[in-house]
This record gives structure tokens, C-alpha cells and sequence, in this order.
């Protein structure tokens, strides 16, 4: 049986600190992504693309 050894989860940006962001680009005509890692390895991704982009 293979152990895996957990590394610790990188400091992550909070919750508030990311909508507040957001919400002002997205105001003002800018893109937002945000990318999360998932277990296994995985990575996902969530986007808003403003259209037209100013």
C-alpha cells in the first residue's frame, strides 16, 4: 500500500477579498477568472467574460 504525503494547502485569497475585486472589474468591462485546485491534482477554473470588453 502506497502512503501519500499531504502537503499543506497554500494561503488562499478570501472569499470577501475576491468578490469585492470582482466586482469592481467586472464594473468596469474587465474579465475575471478564478482557479482553484481540486483533489487529485484537478484544476478548475470559473470565468465571466464581459461583452464587450472595455
Amino acid at each position: 500500500m502506497t502512503r501519500r504525503i499531504r502537503t499543506p494547502l497554500p494561503d488562499r485569497v478570501p472569499l470577501e477579498d475576491r468578490l469585492e475585486t470582482a466586482l469592481d472589474l467586472l464594473s468596469r468591462g474587465v474579465d475575471v477568472q478564478w482557479g482553484e485546485w481540486l483533489q487529485d491534482g484537478r484544476f478548475a477554473t470559473i470565468s465571466v467574460i464581459c461583452c464587450p470588453n472595455r
